[in-house]
This record gives structure tokens, sequence and C-alpha cells, in this order.
């Protein structure tokens, strides 16, 4: 029993704390943890829904995330690239995202390889 109690607290934990990037897959829904500024003009609030429709390791050191926006409003909305700090009281490391908005409601997200087994900002 008690074995039990302790894998559902690790399991609530790990909830509240929200998902690592490994952990994402293609389909199912998630909500953002925190809020997320995409440019001047976009802001998607916490606990704004998306599905992860995409996933691309490049050549590179990074890992791209490509999420369609469930509650998108205009289709044609884009921005350029722009950098988003999840965890800014971090100030051993900067684990900076990149943020794109692309046409038709998609968000790239691109995370640098050392950090793919990392917190997320999803849950």
């Amino acid at each position: 029993m008690k074995v039990f109690f302790a894998v559902m607290m690790m399991s609530m934990i790990a909830q509240a704390e929200g998902l690592m990037w490994n952990d994402l897959e293609i389909g199912p829904k998630y909500e953002l943890m925190m809020s997320v500024p995409v440019s001047a003009e976009v802001t998607f609030e916490k606990d704004h829904p998306f599905v992860l429709e995409d996933v691309f390791y490049s050549s590179l050191p990074l890992v791209h995330f490509t999420f369609k926006d469930l509650l998108c409003t205009d289709m044609q909305r884009q921005s350029e690239l722009e950098l988003f700090n999840p965890e800014p009281e971090n100030l051993v490391e900067d684990k900076s995202i990149g943020v794109i908005l692309h046409p038709n409601c998609l968000l790239e997200v691109i995370v640098e390889s050392k950090y793919y087994y990392g917190t997320s900002i999803l849950k």
C-alpha cells in the first residue's frame, strides 16, 4: 500500500510540474503550463490548448515541435522567431526555446537537444 501511495504521489508531482519534452506524443491535446509570448501582439495564456502535429529532429542539435492551436481565430497570423525562457529564475543555465507562429494556426517550438529530456512548457 505504501508503494502504491508513493507512486501516485510521484505521478501527481510530475503532472503538476508538466510533461517532459520527450513524453509528448502526436495527437493528444496538451495545455500550456504558463503564458508564452510569441510576438509583441500575441501571447498564449496558461491553459491554452494545442495538439502536437509533428516532431522533427534537425541535423543541428535542435528538436522542432509543431502544434495546432485549438482556439485559433486568425488562420493568417504569423510571427518571426522569438526566444522565450520558461525558467527565468534559473540563473545557472539559460533554457530558452524558440517559438514561431506559422499560418494555419501552427505554433513551432524549437528546443535544444540537450533539453529534450527536460520539463516542457506543457501539461
